[in-house]
């Protein structure tokens, strides 16, 4: 049997796949404008691998990651994802080396990423009602 080397660990899934997959369940329903609502859309191109959008309705630009935390993301979705992946596995320094970015840039989507996992997570037994409870 093979050993799975270093490579096969650290492989970055490529932006092109990471964004279908992204567009395909945040699109869902069909795409629609962000700030309208509305789905009559009209494509205006790509940028990078992010597709571009005009709101029929409204004239409001938009793009497959406006108003989601990767908007201003200057790093691929693809690293981003990585460091998710291994969000409880790898230390901030070895993502860094192996995604050749700075500590810092890592360190702070590392920190955005928990941010994010706390405000969708709640604990099933240390909830609000448990808070309450446990103050009286």
């Amino acid at each position: 049997m093979k050993a799975i080397s270093d490579d096969n660990e650290k492989q970055i899934i490529p932006e092109k796949f990471v964004l279908k997959v992204f567009r395909s369940i945040r699109w869902a329903d069909g795409v629609s404008c962000p700030k309208c609502k509305s789905l009559k859309i009209q494509s205006r191109g790509k940028q990078g691998e992010s597709n571009r959008y005009s709101c029929m309705k409204c004239e409001n630009n938009f793009s497959d990651l406006t108003n989601t935390p990767f908007e201003y993301s200057k790093i691929p979705l693809g690293k981003i994802l990585y460091i998710l992946i291994h969000f409880y596995s790898k230390s901030i320094n070895q993502l860094a080396e192996e995604l050749d970015l700075h500590r810092n840039t890592v360190a702070r989507y590392h920190k955005r990423i928990d941010e994010i996992l706390r405000e969708t997570y709640e604990d099933p037994i240390f909830n609000d009602k448990t808070r309450k409870w446990l103050k009286k």
